[in-house]
């Protein structure tokens, strides 16, 4: 039987698009994405609803984040429903021993706020819902034994990161969230307050398996408090699942009617 494709103009234009969500933020958000990644997972979570676009960049501090704002957010483009900011473990370096990443604690305050302000402002529509991501905390020892596994003799013994540290810019993405009126997930304190946290990173400030795993779920948990418009709820019935802000995306198959196929479509 042939069938015919027609034009998007025949198509009710009641019928939705689908929607966006953007995590922004440095590595652990670029690496996001790679098998098991709490990015990845997020995909999964919200497949057929949302397409998940991984906007993290390894390295980079918040005021280099500054610098890409306007082209990931603007009025340009589709508003996302959802967007995470995860930044601070690149800010939280000592500037003794690596200034060129390091951001003193009051700069990387405001730099939150001109984010959140930035993408609340510069994006058409309704202000996508915004989700600050503290950073993890920080294994000295296991830092200095990926320093020597990766450097060998040419490390240098230092660690340029520390666990007092990433709690300092941990409490400063919580102080910026109260004032911007923005949940945050204190990734930091939620993973110390565990106990045996170190399990988390791979090499004391990325996340291990299990920290991705963590992550995502701490991460859904409180998307699903905050915003429960945005949380997908599974029937323990049947096996369906629902999301009201975020409709699945075309048909389930079993809802096409195959000797009207496009009526299932919006098709006239």
């Amino acid at each position: 039987r042939e069938v015919l494709v027609l034009p998007a103009m025949q198509r009710d234009p009641t019928t939705r698009t689908r929607a966006r969500i953007v995590l922004f933020g440095d590595s652990i958000t670029q690496h996001s994405f790679n098998v098991g990644g709490w990015g990845q997972r997020m995909a999964a979570y919200y497949v057929r609803r949302a397409d998940v676009l991984n906007r993290g960049f390894s390295g980079y501090n918040t005021d280099w984040a500054l610098y890409t704002i306007g082209e990931i957010f603007s009025k340009n483009v589709a508003t996302p429903s959802l967007v995470t900011i995860f930044f601070g473990a690149n800010d939280a370096c000592d500037p003794k021993i690596k200034a060129r990443q390091h951001v003193p604690v009051d700069r990387f305050k405001a730099n939150l706020k001109k984010i959140i302000q930035h993408i609340r402002e510069n994006t058409k529509g309704p202000a996508p819902k915004i989700v600050v991501i503290a950073p993890p905390p920080v294994d000295v020892a296991r830092r200095l034994e990926y320093q020597k596994e990766k450097y060998g003799a040419k490390a240098t013994g230092v660690a340029e990161r520390s666990l007092e540290r990433a709690q300092m810019y941990a409490e400063a993405c919580v102080s910026v969230g109260a004032e911007a009126k923005a949940p945050v997930l204190n990734v930091c304190k939620l993973m110390t307050d565990k106990g045996d946290w170190k399990g988390y990173l791979n090499d004391g400030l990325h996340l291990s398996a299990e920290g991705n795993e963590f992550v995502f779920e701490a991460l859904v948990a409180l998307i699903g408090k905050e915003y429960p418009d945005l949380c997908v709820t599974t029937n323990i019935k049947d096996g369906s699942a629902s999301c009201p802000a975020l409709p699945k995306h075309f048909p389930w198959h079993d809802e096409i009617d195959y000797k009207d196929s496009a009526k299932a479509f919006g098709f006239k």
